[in-house]
């Protein structure tokens, strides 16, 4: 067999070149695994500290329950009644029809208090003792009233003047003055003494006119705030 050549000598500066460029491919195949080969020495990469510090919630509060105060009974007793009267009262604002009674507070002009029963009994229109202008706007309004308790101290007491009409819409119709009166509707002022027991009745001028009539009876007396704001009623159909 002919001998073999010997192996071609290489320069070592060559075989170093090598060496680097082999180096330099390997760093540059790993730049996208978020790891950093230099030397064929894996070193990983710094992650930030993102880290914040913990928020701490506030306790829970204990809530406490609403307390309810206690709420008093409305009494239907007003205000102004005089101490000492037992009688019960009919509520401020009761609607009634004719010859239906109220028991009601009363106060004479000279101050003097009491508690009456009263009633409105029926209404008419003036005739021919009036005259026509008065008559076509005015009506007659007939009650009976009873003293219930300390009618002695009501003396001098109209409680027609007390009465006063309303319209539908909640408008007041006061009373009609007749110079000399009139003897188809007598009006009533309460004698001195009057007993507790003693029936009367009387009459009073209400207007009433044709194009805003009179619907129903209002009692505004009593010298109390609750009968005043919030009246007692009789509903009426004026002829």
């Amino acid at each position: 067999m002919p001998p073999t050549p010997p192996s071609p000598r290489v320069p070592a500066a060559l075989r170093v070149g090598a060496a680097l460029t082999a180096s330099l491919l390997l760093v540059a195949c790993s730049g996208g695994s978020g790891e950093l080969r230099v030397g064929g020495v894996e070193t990983p990469a710094e992650e930030p500290s993102a880290s914040s510090p913990e928020v701490s919630e506030p306790p829970e509060m204990p809530t406490e329950e609403p307390t309810e105060l206690p709420t008093e009974e409305p009494t239907q007793e007003p205000t102004g009644l005089p101490t000492g009267f037992t009688q019960p009262l009919t509520p401020p604002g009761t609607e009634l029809q004719l010859l239906e009674n109220a028991v009601l507070p009363a106060q004479s002009s000279t101050g003097g208090r009491g508690v009456v029963s009263l009633a409105v009994s029926r209404v008419e229109r003036p005739g021919p003792e009036l005259d026509a202008a008065t008559r076509d706007k005015a009506v007659y309004v007939f009650f009976d009233v009873l003293a219930l308790e300390a009618g002695d101290q009501l003396g001098g007491w109209s409680p027609g003047v007390d009465l006063a009409g309303v319209t539908a819409e909640g408008s007041f119709l006061g009373a009609i003055a007749v110079v000399g009166g009139s003897d188809a509707c007598p009006q009533l002022e309460v004698p001195p003494g009057w007993a507790e027991g003693d029936p009367l009745s009387g009459c009073t001028i209400v207007q009433s006119p044709p194009r805003n009539p009179m619907v129903a009876l209002s009692y505004l007396g009593g010298g109390d705030t609750a009968f005043e704001q919030d009246p007692v009623t009789w509903a009426v159909d004026v002829p």
